[in-house]
């Protein structure tokens, strides 16, 4: 069965959930940069995606990829919705968006490896 997320409650979150968002958002962005700085733009999403993943994984979050996600919106359910890029400890949905992807692919001896 498909996760099910819903807004309602998280207007009172308290200090302690509101310092768990900060850490989580804190190590996705880290993530992300570090990320960037090594591979670079052009790749695929998909690879982004399992390398943040992978990050976050070690630093010890849970994370699901790709999973579907329900919700409902006035009375309607919409089963298996979207299927967010990672979901960060069930409360952060990360959407990866690669730039410049045409640029790597076309460009010879650009490869993450050639600048290292």
């Amino acid at each position: 069965m498909a996760p099910s997320f819903s807004h309602s409650g998280t207007e009172s979150t308290g200090a302690q959930g509101v310092d768990e968002l900060n850490v989580i958002s804190g190590a996705v962005v880290a993530a992300g940069v570090r990320i960037h700085r090594k591979l670079g733009p052009g790749l695929l999403e998909s690879v982004y995606e399992v390398v943040l993943a992978r990050d976050l994984v070690r630093l010890g979050f849970r994370v699901e990829r790709q999973r579907a996600v329900s919700f409902e919106f006035e009375g309607t359910t919409f089963d298996g919705a979207c299927r967010p890029d990672p979901i960060i400890n069930k409360n952060v949905i990360v959407e990866v968006k690669p730039l410049g992807r045409w640029t790597r692919c076309l460009s010879a001896g650009s490869s993450p490896a050639s600048r290292s």
